[in-house]
C-alpha cells in the first residue's frame, strides 16, 4: 500500500525572480475585423445579422436557402422567409445550435432559441428573456376522514 502523505509535502519558495522590458513608444493596437460582430452562446461565436451574406462565405444559394462557411469548421444553413431566417449552424458537420432570427425593422430582429430570446438593436444585445417553468402550488387532495 503506497503512503499517501508523500502527496502533500510542503517546500518553502527560496527565491521569486520578475522581468520586465521597457521598450519606447506606445504599445501596438491590435487590429480587430470589425466587418462581422459576434455573439458569445455558450463559448461559441454566433454571427449577429439577419443578411445571410454577411455570415461569411458563401458556399450555395439555392432559391431562398443559403450555405454559408463563417470559419475553418463552422457552416452555417440559413432559410431565409419574409419575416424570419431559420438558421443551422454545424461544426464539423455536426448539429450544434438551430435558432430563429426573427425580423422587427431594419435596426432590430429577435434572436430566438426556444426559451431564451436575445433582442439585438444595432447589433448590440439590448435585452435578453428566459422563460423559465413556474410550478405552482398544487392542490391539497380532500380528506376522507374528519377528526
Amino acid at each position: 500500500m503506497i503512503d499517501r502523505s508523500e502527496y502533500y509535502n510542503e517546500t518553502s519558495m527560496l527565491s521569486f525572480t520578475i522581468s520586465y522590458g521597457i521598450r519606447d513608444g506606445r504599445a501596438v493596437n491590435k487590429v480587430i475585423s470589425t466587418d462581422i460582430t459576434y455573439q458569445n452562446y455558450y463559448h461559441h461565436k454566433l454571427p449577429i445579422s439577419m443578411n445571410p451574406l454577411k455570415y461569411g462565405i458563401l458556399i450555395r444559394k439555392q432559391e431562398n436557402v443559403y450555405t454559408m462557411q463563417i470559419n475553418d469548421t463552422n457552416v452555417a444553413i440559413i432559410m431565409q422567409h419574409e419575416s424570419f431566417n431559420e438558421v443551422e449552424i454545424y461544426k464539423k458537420g455536426i448539429l450544434t445550435y438551430k435558432y430563429k432570427d426573427i425580423f422587427v425593422d431594419d435596426n432590430s430582429f429577435i434572436r430566438d432559441f426556444g426559451n431564451k430570446k436575445f433582442h439585438f438593436f444595432n447589433n448590440e444585445i439590448r435585452l435578453l428573456t428566459v422563460e423559465k417553468p413556474i410550478k405552482f402550488i398544487s392542490a391539497l387532495k380532500k380528506t376522507r376522514k374528519f377528526k
